[in-house]
């Protein structure tokens, strides 16, 4: 049996997440995680492969309240957007930026990390390479995330990790 804490501490660093606009039901089972892991800002972002707009919001507050129930997490996440994908790069720049791509699938990252950082995810299908240059051209790096192709919620968990317990540079 485990008991709740009247209140939780906030992350340590912010973190930011760019949803890139998979279908409604994926982004609903994306959205636990994120709130879990404490991201702070959800930017919805359309892009080439997008499928589709954000769920509704009704549907949105419930999927938030159940995850912060969960976790016990006092405050919900930002929600900003949608927003183009070069105008969604300009959100959230105190952060360092990645974005998750395919192209580096098995290579090596250097990651050091001195405070929050925000990662762009591409949607089912992932970014074009045109994304891919448009982002490292506003200054976001690529991240690899495994040997294997992740489906979007389990990139966007598993890049968010890797970010959060990136070491601090010595």
């Amino acid at each position: 049996m485990y008991s709740r804490r009247s209140s939780c501490p906030r992350p340590r660093a912010s973190s930011c997440s760019y949803s890139a606009s998979p279908e409604p039901s994926a982004v609903l089972e994306i959205l636990p995680g994120l709130i879990e892991i404490g991201v702070t800002t959800i930017v919805w972002t359309r892009c080439a492969r997008s499928q589709s707009p954000p769920p509704g919001q009704a549907r949105l507050d419930r999927v938030v309240r159940a995850a912060q129930r969960q976790c016990g997490r006092p405050n919900a996440p930002h929600f900003v957007g949608p927003h183009e994908l070069e105008t969604a790069a300009s959100v959230r720049t105190d952060l360092a930026g990645f974005f998750a791509w395919e192209q580096r699938r098995g290579l090596a990252d250097s990651l050091a990390l001195t405070g929050g950082a925000r990662l762009l995810v591409g949607p089912e299908g992932g970014l074009t390479p045109a994304e891919a240059e448009l982002l490292a051209a506003t200054g976001l790096q690529p991240l690899g995330l495994g040997p294997y192709t992740l489906r979007t919620g389990t990139a966007a968990l598993v890049g968010l990790a890797r970010l959060m317990f990136a070491p601090s540079p010595r």
